[in-house]
């Protein structure tokens, strides 16, 4: 069974911050809950663009790739848009083969120039 893992960008600690994901019903607000020490919940402000589901798939460092990465395999690279486990991974240029392989090289809400490689 695959984990139900989400992340957003805070801008108060200028930092990525996973747990799951809410947003308000205009989705002009998300908050990720994320336990902070112990059991305690918390919940933390984040740019609703910048939230991503995570693939349930790792690059070849064993880094999570969330939706709105962007990875290469040294030869190109591909925004991840969402991953459909019966035709690929949807990427900005369609359809590709997940391999171990790829590696995550930014994502689009920090690296916006990587699009254009």
């Amino acid at each position: 069974m695959r984990d139900y893992k989400f992340r957003g960008w805070s801008t108060d600690f200028n930092k990525w911050v996973y747990g799951y994901a809410c947003f308000s019903p205009n989705k002009e607000r998300a908050v990720i809950i994320h336990k902070q020490g112990g059991n305690d919940m918390q919940h933390t402000d984040v740019v609703p663009e910048s939230v991503g589901e995570w693939t349930g798939l790792k690059d070849n460092v064993l880094t999570e790739i969330y939706e709105g990465d962007i990875v290469s395999n040294g030869y190109e690279s591909n925004q991840i848009i969402f991953i459909a486990p019966s035709l690929g991974t949807k990427t900005s240029e369609g359809f590709i083969t997940y391999s171990t392989a790829w590696e995550i090289i930014g994502n689009v809400y920090q690296n916006t120039e990587l699009l254009n490689q």
